[in-house]
């Protein structure tokens, strides 16, 4: 048996991002992976110095960074997960920085004389509700489509969410190779929905279990609007809020309901291979999509190393993904920081948080 080798035309992203962090081959296979996940060694500007779980990291700076000695020489990572107690610790000074501010908590930063906000348009999730299109109704791209038209996105964006998102059909953001635009479709049409339905074989509806998790902005409330619209046009809906390690878990072994809730991005590749293999090629764990051309195009985007060729592919992925409505395509979040006065920062559209280019303000 011969193995064929493809091309990878992510290597240089991969190189240049994640995850090819140079560590110390000796020491790693001696501490074996558990240990070195907790007692990390590696070639960048600072040191690990504690991990109290649940709770902090401490590092310090490396002198012998092969970068030069960073400013900053002890840095505290902390795990806050209250939003409103982040938003407190930044103006009252015990912390620096400060993510995921809430759309209620903007003002207050703002406002401050202490904090500043750093604001990155579509830097976060794209969310999404998922379908499992092998099971029915939503097996019928009519039932589908139909959902789609029965959401009204541009109102859960102003009213629920308080613009802190942007309203999309793309699955791809707009700074990851391969964006292609928006693309218009599946205008607010609650009328068009019940006929679609109707003409599925569902005019009364039906009643469906939708699945969903903490882990977006507002999301409990945007799950109770979604099924309020789709009451609208005959379909009940029934939110189910799962504690968020379950559902990290039950996610990718494919046993949520059959409606969900479920954000991606690109991680930081910055590429639409990130941002939808995984949740549109069938097969893997987090996808619950069949399509032989959309695999298709998939599988070659991934090995092929001509540029043009893979903004091509990705522009047919999605004009094909959007008519087929796998899912009800929603919106993509924006990244909200609170940094203090005393910093020169702001937010990245990656997400990297590079503590050595952090420097102090003078003025």
């Amino acid at each position: 048996m011969s193995l064929r080798k493809k091309a990878d035309p992510l290597v240089p992203t991969r190189f240049n991002r994640y995850p090819t962090e140079m560590v110390p081959p000796k020491y790693a296979e001696e501490a074996g992976q558990e240990q070195f996940a907790q007692k990390p060694v590696g070639t960048g500007p600072y040191q690990f110095v504690k991990w109290d779980k649940g709770s902090s990291v401490e590092l310090e700076a490396n002198k012998n960074y092969w970068g030069g000695e960073p400013a900053v020489k002890k840095v505290t990572f902390r795990s806050i997960p209250e939003a409103s107690t982040r938003v407190s610790a930044l103006l009252n000074g015990e912390v620096d920085i400060i993510t995921a501010v809430s759309p209620e908590d903007r003002d207050k930063v703002t406002s401050s004389s202490t904090a500043k906000l750093s604001t990155v348009e579509r830097a976060g999730n794209t969310v999404y509700v998922g379908l499992k299109t092998d099971k029915a109704p939503f097996n019928n791209k009519k039932v589908r489509q139909a959902l789609n038209y029965a959401i009204d996105v541009k109102s859960i964006v102003k009213n629920v969410l308080k613009d802190a998102a942007v309203e999309t059909n793309s699955l791809i953001g707009p700074k990851d190779f391969g964006y292609a635009g928006e693309f218009d479709a599946y205008e607010y049409n609650p009328e068009k929905a019940k006929q679609l339905l109707a003409e599925a074989g569902y005019p009364k509806g039906f009643s469906i279990t939708l699945d969903t998790v903490n882990w977006y902005i507002k999301n409990t409330d945007v799950a109770q609007v979604i099924a309020e619209q789709l009451k609208a046009v005959g379909v009940n809906v029934k939110v189910n809020n799962v504690e968020s390690s379950v559902y990290r878990t039950l996610i990718p072994s494919g046993k949520q309901s059959d409606m969900y809730v479920l954000g991606w991005s690109s991680t930081n590749t910055l590429d639409a291979d990130a941002a939808i293999y995984a949740i549109l090629r069938s097969g893997e764990s987090y996808s619950t999509y069949a399509n032989p051309s959309v695999d298709a195009k998939l599988d070659e985007a991934r090995s092929v190393t001509d540029e043009n060729r893979r903004k091509a592919l990705y522009k047919e992925i999605e004009q094909e993904v959007l008519e087929d409505a796998p899912r009800i395509f929603l919106y993509q979040e924006n990244q909200y920081y609170g940094v203090s006065d005393r910093l020169n920062w702001n937010g990245r559209v990656d997400g990297s948080m590079p503590v050595s280019t952090i420097t102090a303000n003078n003025k």
